[in-house]
């Protein structure tokens, strides 16, 4: 390879050679939208992915067969084979005008982090996609967000009723001792620069 070209990732590499291998009318055909996850951490899996078909393509939603990707699959793309999605179901549902991947498991999953390859068949094509999935401890809510006008507004300060003022404003309360203030100085001795050669 010439010194100038730098080698493909084998991500890229990968989804390179997908996309080469797919016909180009079908590679625009199908997509795979954003996932929904529904469960919560410590509990089985229950997410759907929205499916993307293409208008007038041919392809109807009974020809698509969603599962997990392959050991080798996540490998070639640096993921972790998750052994919580084994015997995971990955089933179609919605009809042909809103599909979406319905994915399930048995076991609850014990990490926050989930990510995965979801490969969708479709006879003529195949398409994998790469899913993290944030799950969320039982019984967490998410706060809610707060804008300018929401924050706190700065507040005068007022002493108790009856408190007197210093010449600042500032409350003085009568029977304390005002707070010392003790500065260390530190004394720095700078030794004379050695003389220059010349």
């Amino acid at each position: 390879m010439p010194p100038n070209v730098p080698a493909l990732p084998p991500t890229r590499l990968l989804l390179a050679l997908l996309l080469i291998l797919l016909p180009a009318g079908d590679a625009l055909a199908i997509g795979l939208g954003n996932a929904t996850v529904r469960s919560r951490l410590n509990q089985p899996l229950d997410a759907v992915v929205q499916v993307r078909l293409g208008p007038d393509e041919g392809i109807e939603p009974d020809e698509l067969h969603a599962r997990l990707a392959s050991p080798a699959a996540h490998q070639a793309a640096g993921l972790a084979y998750p052994a919580v999605l084994q015997g995971a179901r990955f089933t179609l549902e919605g009809g042909p005008s809103n599909p979406v991947i319905h994915i399930r498991t048995r076991r609850p999953v014990h990490e926050p982090l989930l990510a995965f390859l979801l490969e969708l068949d479709w006879g003529r094509g195949r398409l994998l996609k790469e899913f993290n999935f944030l799950l969320d401890p039982p019984g967490y809510r998410a706060l809610p967000r707060t804008t300018a006008s929401d924050t706190a507004r700065p507040v005068e300060a007022r002493p108790p009723r009856g408190e007197p003022l210093s010449e600042e404003g500032l409350p003085v309360f009568v029977g304390e001792p005002a707070p010392q203030v003790v500065e260390e100085v530190e004394e720095v001795v700078e030794a004379p620069a050695p003389p220059r050669p010349q």
